[in-house]
C-alpha cells in the first residue's frame, strides 16, 4: 500500500504517475539485485554500517534529481538493514520486497486511471488557458503603464 501512495503523492496526471510507476518498479528491482549481492559479501560490522550510511546519504542525494535512483538506494539500504536485522538476507525475502513494490505500483496506477482520471492533454490545456489569462491581463497593465491611455 505504502508503494501505491507514493506513486500517487506529487503526481497530477496518468502519464506522470506512469512515469513514477516505472522509475520506482526499475529502482526497487536493481536496487534489491545489487544489494542482495552485496549484502551476501559483506558481514555485519562496521563496513555494512558504513554503506548503510552511504545508503542514506545517497538516497536524499538523489531525492530531487531522479526517484528511479533514490528507490534504488533505498533498497539497498533495506537489503543492509535484513542483513544485519535478520542475520543474514535470502532470495525469497528480497524477491518479496520487489514484488510487493510491483503490486503496490499497479494499485497505484489502477488508482489513477479509474479514481482520479486526469490527462496529461486535460492537464496541459487547462495550464494553457491559465497561462494566457494572467498573461492578458499583464499585457493590459503594461499598454496601460506605458500609453497612459484608458483601455
Amino acid at each position: 500500500m505504502l508503494a501505491g501512495y507514493l506513486v500517487l503523492l506529487g503526481t497530477e496526471t496518468i502519464g506522470s504517475t506512469f512515469v513514477k510507476a516505472v522509475q520506482r518498479s526499475v529502482g526497487t528491482l536493481l536496487g534489491a539485485a545489487v544489494g542482495f549481492v552485496v549484502a551476501s559479501f559483506v558481514s555485519p560490522g562496521i563496513l555494512e554500517v558504513t554503506l548503510l550510511f552511504i545508503c542514506v546519504l545517497m538516497a536524499f542525494y538523489f531525492f530531487p534529481i531522479t526517484y528511479s535512483f533514490m528507490s534504488f538506494w533505498i533498497t539497498m539500504l533495506l537489503a543492509f538493514m535484513y542483513d544485519m536485522l535478520l542475520g543474514g538476507i535470502s532470495e525469497s525475502l528480497l524477491l518479496a520486497r520487489v514484488l510487493d513494490t510491483v503490486v503496490g505500483v499497479g494499485i497505484g496506477l489502477a488508482v489513477s486511471a479509474l479514481v482520479f482520471p486526469k490527462r496529461t492533454r486535460d492537464k496541459i490545456t487547462d495550464t494553457s488557458v491559465e497561462y494566457v489569462a494572467a498573461l492578458k491581463e499583464f499585457v493590459y497593465i503594461v499598454l496601460r503603464s506605458s500609453t497612459h491611455l484608458p483601455i
